[in-house]
């Protein structure tokens, strides 16, 4: 993805949060740019977008931030949240994770579910703040209930391994299928293993393949390895050994030890 469709994509999806735009559908950047300097905040974001991507417009870095904090400093949360991926991440030329995370939290303050989940994100990793995993699965469940995917998939793997809280499997796998059924991969991946084990739930080989395959095909390793175990081992699936083996392969070249460490057991069988 090129950093013009990654800043598009960002501000899209915060946008999306917001309350409808009025300024949304207008092509005439000369009419966006004078509803801009009247003070409409959402006319301020979306002309910050356009001078980010270039939609419409000569492209202009410096120019786009300024817009687009022009509207986070009015308070919109979609504004603020989308000045914080900016800053997270340089897309406009300007890098600072400290200051990206005083304005996820400004949005996360106001309900804004992605900004929640990229405040939790920030202090679950220690990015531009210090790693707080308490504060962090405080802002993460709050996304997570207002059905955020990823935060739904992040607040699962934090609840299955007692990061920041207690373990608790069985809550795991409800945030894993939430994310899942909305085709997070990694999601799907854990939901698979935890059928696949049985842990916080009943074990499930059948429906396990089910949820691994797509990421599997999306070249997520460990998938591909627990694929290739039922598949190799004919659990929830015909036996198909052949089968199983090109995904312990392809497990093994994406550097899954579980998975090097089993082919080469079952390369020095066969030879």
């Amino acid at each position: 993805m090129s950093e013009e469709d990654n800043i598009q994509d960002r501000c899209d999806k915060s946008e999306q949060e917001d309350s409808t735009s009025v300024s949304e559908d207008i092509e005439d950047i000369e009419i966006l740019r004078w509803l801009a300097e009247m003070g409409l905040d959402r006319a301020q974001v979306n002309l910050g977008i356009r001078l980010a991507t270039g939609d419409g417009c000569e492209k202009n870095p410096k120019e786009a931030m300024f817009w687009i904090r022009a509207a986070a400093n009015q308070g919109l949360a979609g504004a603020q949240c989308c000045l914080g991926d900016c800053l997270a991440d340089g897309l406009c030329g300007e890098e600072d994770k400290a200051e990206a995370v005083k304005w996820y939290r400004a949005a996360a303050e106001q309900g804004y579910a992605t900004a929640q989940y990229r405040l939790a994100s920030c202090l679950h990793y220690g990015e531009g703040c210090q790693i707080d995993h308490e504060e962090s699965l405080k802002w993460m469940r709050l996304a997570a209930q207002q059905g955020h995917a990823e935060a739904q998939t992040l607040l699962g793997y934090c609840v299955l391994l007692g990061i920041g809280c207690e373990k608790n499997e069985e809550e795991a796998v409800k945030w894993f299928r939430a994310a899942a059924e909305k085709g997070i991969a990694e999601a799907q991946s854990n939901l698979g293993e935890c059928l696949y084990k049985g842990e916080g739930c009943e074990k499930n080989p059948e429906e396990a393949v089910k949820w691994l395959r797509a990421p599997a095909n999306q070249g997520i390793s460990e998938s591909q390895y627990y694929l290739a175990l039922c598949l190799i081992h004919g659990e929830g699936c015909p036996k198909d050994r052949a089968g199983g083996l090109i995904w312990l392969r392809r497990a093994a070249e994406g550097g899954y030890q579980e998975a090097q460490r089993l082919l080469e057991r079952i390369e020095k069988e066969d030879a």
